[in-house]
């Protein structure tokens, strides 16, 4: 990939480091990179915030890190993170995304306020009245920065808005308060109020079969330049369930939509101040061929870098590690040029709750992982967590398998097989 010279040699902060991360990072030393590690062992990112954690320590606890001289840029592929990443990139005059950009990345309604063209949203403190007026049904209902589709719910009447508005709100403070904390911190009273209070969001629900929805994953130079990495698909259950099946690569647009999508894609980051990093955003395509944007995230999409290292023969990682490090990059170098297979990043999904040791049969999910064709297996909670929370659409994704072979009807075959030998 390029070694880079001893005189240029990249010492690069990482924060909240995964598993993945630090594979990853390890194969980059060889060209060169250095990293320092900086954890949080009471974060979570899948579930509420422990009483233990206390975000502003955590951001001065990297701040403090990142004064040291050898270092020179800083890394972080979480959502949550990518906060402080920016944060700490101002504070040291380091090429990355500002504060503002990562805010509106973060805070899904603001992000929601500063689109094009809106998917049908509006938002509410729990306790408004405003939520009796509703009259749009389907709705979907959120908190305004959780990652992974959590407490989020599809709602079909005035009843069913006040009993998830309800739930909704007595979980907020928990859920939100290490992002809010850090808005506080970081922007003041002045900047974005809305950040700062109690609210849930209120969308557009467009059943699975009206609409396809897709990801833009990609980067922007630190002078606005936008570059692409990939294009995949959000491919969601066709069995009745409203949550999502698989993500797969590489998308099955025609070339023409592919390319209006990340135009739009494009535009969004163009318009939100992000630059010097990695992004990713998604969006629906209507039958009409109108686009719409439902989410950006300032970060590299990592759950999809087992599948981009078959399907693309590359992760994005080397080109994320050199934008953070501020070495340019050669997107014919470090950016994919061919496909050779198909991949999926599949989801096993239950319907109820319970302890994960009794909703998987983990003896039978260890197997998996030796299957043909089976890139990385991934439980998403330790076995002994009791799963009381729910993910869009009334289930919870309970652990994931990234899956490749020759067409997607196969890799769909066979996660369908996964799950049925291990969901119980």
């Amino acid at each position: 990939m390029g070694i880079v010279t001893e005189q240029a040699a990249p010492h690069l902060l990482v924060i909240l480091p995964t598993a993945q991360d630090r594979k990853e990072l390890a194969a980059l030393e060889a060209d060169g990179f250095r990293f320092a590690f900086i954890e949080a062992p009471d974060w979570r990112s899948h579930g509420p915030a422990l009483e233990s954690f206390d975000a502003l320590a955590f951001s001065d606890a990297c701040l403090a890190a990142a004064a040291d001289p050898s270092l020179t840029g800083v890394f972080c592929s979480d959502d949550f993170g990518n906060l402080i990443q920016a944060r700490v990139c101002e504070a040291r005059g380091w090429v990355g995304p500002s504060v503002d950009a990562m805010v509106l990345s973060n805070h899904k309604l603001y992000s929601r306020m500063s689109e094009r063209d809106p998917i049908r949203f509006e938002a509410h403190r729990p306790d408004s009245p405003a939520w009796d007026a509703i009259s749009h049904f389907p709705v979907h209902l959120k908190l305004p920065c959780l990652s992974f589709s959590l407490l989020q719910s599809t709602v079909r009447s005035r009843e069913e808005v006040r009993a998830a508005v309800a739930t909704l709100g007595t979980a907020c403070p928990n859920w939100e308060r290490p992002y809010r904390d850090l808005f506080k911190a970081y922007c003041g009273p002045e900047r974005f109020p809305l950040a700062q209070q109690d609210m849930v969001i209120a969308e557009e629900f467009v059943e699975g079969a009206s609409v396809t929805q897709h990801a833009v994953e990609g980067w922007t130079d630190a002078e606005g330049g936008n570059f692409l990495w990939a294009v995949s698909d959000n491919n969601y259950y066709r069995n009745g369930l409203t949550g999502l099946d698989n993500n797969s690569v590489p998308t099955r647009l025609e070339p023409e939509t592919a390319a209006r999508v990340v135009e739009v894609a494009f535009d969004v980051i163009g318009r939100s101040g992000l630059t010097a990093g990695f992004w990713n955003v998604e969006l629906w395509v209507h039958p009409d061929g109108r686009i719409q944007v439902t989410e950006v995230n300032g970060r590299v999409c990592a759950s999809m870098t087992a599948l981009y290292r078959t399907v693309f023969g590359m992760s994005q990682y080397p080109a994320a590690l050199r934008l953070a490090a501020g070495i340019p990059i050669d997107p014919k170098v470090h950016a994919p040029t061919g496909v050779f297979a198909v991949g999926g990043m599949f989801a096993i999904t239950s319907t109820r709750g319970g302890r994960v040791s009794e909703l998987l049969d983990l003896e039978a999910f260890a197997a998996v992982g030796e299957m043909p064709g089976v890139v990385r297996t991934a439980l998403i909670y330790p076995k002994d967590t009791e799963v009381t929370w729910s993910q869009a659409g009334g289930c919870c994704c309970l652990a994931r398998t990234w899956i490749v072979g020759p067409t997607f009807e196969e890799i769909e075959a066979k996660a369908d097989a996964i799950r049925r030998r291990v969901l119980r």
